[in-house]
């Protein structure tokens, strides 16, 4: 199925977000996804991971776009150079 997703050009995005998307922020993702990966569509797998905090985590393949403010808290920890999490 992969393949065929492959050369149609279609890209599964794994999301997870704090909360449920609406179906008006799934389209808006669906069209950021769309201009930034240059897929021809893209189907979006949702689930709410509470331990986000807020904002959303999107995979696609191998790649990882990390906006929740989790991530973002870890990040800082990072630089503050401990570990909060």
């Amino acid at each position: 199925l992969q393949m065929v997703y492959d050369f149609a050009e279609i890209k599964i995005a794994q999301v997870s977000s704090a909360i449920p998307l609406t179906p008006d922020q799934e389209l808006d993702l669906i069209s950021r996804l769309r201009n930034r990966t240059g897929a021809k569509e893209i189907k979006l797998v949702t689930n709410v991971d509470a331990s986000l905090l807020g904002g959303l985590k999107v995979q696609i393949g191998s790649n990882v776009i990390d906006l929740s403010l989790k991530g973002q808290l870890r990040e800082l920890a990072t630089k503050l150079d401990t570990n909060l999490f």
